[in-house]
């Protein structure tokens, strides 16, 4: 149930972005030029029907895992304006509802809450004391936005399939481009307050007081068959909790001219330091994944492999070094029935595409889950870790087999529907007291966007 709590974000959110708009219009040049006087109207409307068996194996009733069925509804409405040449406003409401049993959070109640709301100042190196930046090109976003995605989404990841999501945060973005014709460099700077009670639905993050994140993302793609990224962010949260993250991503991009093209290749590797409650951090996470293109039969394939591994905290260990992301959405990359979250766990996954016409997508996802220290216990995508302590006596979590279709209708409507089964490994049955049965869990979603997309 939302409390009454997000009133006050969501008007202060509003005011935040009126007083920055009517600055940024107030404090640029007069003679910049009016560039679009129309506002643009558009949104989407998305439902979803899901069922799921069980919920997450620890959630019980009676003694038996509880399952989960229901229908999501999230409608958005966004407003685009151009007031002036280099400054745009963008706001979106968000209205999310859901039908039928939730097994962890009650959200029968209408939600319906401001999404985003920012201004964007473009080209900033045209403009007053930062004309040094010459060539190079600088945009800010500033208010509340919603999380972008970076790489994989395996350490900051957008919360798109939550029906509340996905994760907004109030503050500052820079987008820059730096550098020349031949070499130049992509580097995003955000500084992010997230709030615990986040009328989104994505701020179940930390304790009651906010949260403040803080870094960069800065890659290029001009390296010969490569592309390289680095990243530092920072996560500062009340109660003890102050913790940093870095490291790198490289991926191959191979010319089509070459007879390897069509392979391609990402290798992450991440660190993360500094203090959670009483003990120092010392956790790594790493990705190794590899992909590869061809047709059979005229029809477009993709198979892929890869394996991923996230520490845990040994019995003996005197830090804690167990990996916790910053905030990651595991379902894209650790399974849709959403048991396993990427700490104390490997993942070896095999993936599988075809497309049988130009508007549809068959994919099959194949994982197989093991723990990294029987001893961390179980952290289940829901929140939480099960078994520690020594409770569970075998690494094996189980598989996970994905099927799922993406189907383009009359137009940008998209169709999309799965199916999940679950097989549990000794170390869900050791952590849930015995409880091992197969889980399946089936969805289909709809899509319909309308007016102008969202920028």
């Amino acid at each position: 149930m939302r409390s009454k709590q997000n009133h006050p974000v969501l008007r202060n959110s509003i005011r935040l972005c009126q007083a920055l708009f009517c600055l940024a219009l107030i404090s640029w040049p007069a003679t910049t030029a009016r560039a679009d006087d129309e506002v643009k109207v558009g949104g989407d409307i998305r439902g979803r029907t899901e069922y799921k068996r069980p919920y997450n194996y620890v959630a019980s009733d009676g003694g038996e895992p509880t399952g989960d069925d229901g229908t999501s509804l999230r409608t958005r409405l966004h407003f685009h304006w151009t007031p002036a040449e280099n400054v745009e406003f963008f706001m979106q409401v968000q209205d999310s509802r859901f039908w039928g049993t939730d097994s962890v959070v009650d959200m029968a109640d209408a939600d319906l809450d401001l999404r985003q709301a920012y201004v964007t100042l473009n080209n900033l190196q045209s403009h007053g004391a930062l004309t040094w930046l010459g060539e190079n090109d600088l945009d800010v976003k500033i208010g509340r936005m919603a999380l972008p995605t970076f790489g994989d989404g395996y350490i900051i990841s957008s919360n798109e399939w939550e029906v509340n999501g996905p994760i907004a945060f109030e503050g500052l973005w820079f987008m820059g481009n730096f550098g020349s014709d031949e070499f130049a460099v992509d580097v995003d700077l955000l500084w992010m307050d997230l709030a615990n009670n986040d009328p989104t639905g994505g701020g179940a993050i930390g304790p009651a007081e906010d949260t403040v994140f803080w870094g960069f993302n800065a890659g290029t793609g001009d390296i010969p068959w490569i592309g390289a990224e680095v990243y530092y962010w920072t996560m500062d949260r009340p109660k003890g909790v102050d913790e940093m993250t870095y490291g790198w991503r490289i991926t191959t991009d191979i010319p089509e001219d070459n007879p390897l093209a069509g392979l391609r290749g990402v290798f992450e590797y991440a660190i993360a330091s500094g203090e959670r409650g009483l003990l120092d951090v010392d956790a790594n996470f790493w990705v190794v994944r590899g992909e590869y293109d061809f047709n059979l039969f005229d029809l477009p394939h993709t198979v892929g492999v890869g394996f991923s591994h996230a520490t845990g905290s040994a019995a003996s260990a005197s830090d804690n070094e167990t990996w916790s992301a910053p905030l990651d959405l595991t379902h894209e990359t650790l399974g849709h029935f959403d048991l396993v979250d990427n700490s104390n766990v490997d993942d070896l996954f095999f993936q599988f595409q075809v497309a049988p016409t130009d508007q549809i997508d068959l994919h099959i996802d194949f994982h197989m889950f093991t723990l990294d220290e029987e001893n961390g216990g179980w952290a289940t995508a829901s929140g939480g870790t099960v078994g520690a302590g020594g409770a569970i006596l075998d690494d094996d979590l189980g598989t996970e087999i994905d099927i799922y279709a993406v189907c383009q209708v009359m137009g940008d409507n998209e169709l999309r529907f799965g199916y999940s089964r679950f097989e549990a490994g000794d170390a869900v049955k050791d952590a849930t007291g015995g409880f091992d049965d197969a889980g399946d869990y089936l969805y289909l979603q709809v899509l319909v966007p309308f007016g102008t997309a969202a920028n």
